[in-house]
């Protein structure tokens, strides 16, 4: 029974060719150091968005409250992350 579905998983070179020239984009937004996180997020999102376009998907709009917790998560990692320290001080009496 054949089908028409192709459940293979992608090779890398696959997905290199399908990433052709945005992974170059997505690097040069991160290494701008005059460009603010916000303005990052956004350009980010484009690229995703157009990504996604060129290959016939729908943008991410489904997808932005996980996005939105990545972004968050990252932001948290470049101010250094959690201080669990301060937690634990804070319950002992």
């Amino acid at each position: 029974m054949s089908s028409t579905f192709d459940d293979r998983l992608s090779s890398p070179d696959e997905i290199a060719a399908n990433l052709a020239g945005h992974d170059d984009r997505l690097r040069d937004i991160l290494a701008d150091p005059a460009l603010p996180d916000r303005d990052k997020r956004q350009a980010i999102q484009e690229a995703l968005d157009e990504l996604q376009r060129e290959r016939g998907d729908e943008p991410a709009a489904a997808y932005e409250t996980l996005e939105q917790r990545f972004f968050d998560a990252l932001s948290l990692l470049a101010e250094g992350g959690h201080d669990y320290e301060e937690f634990s001080r804070a319950d002992k009496p």
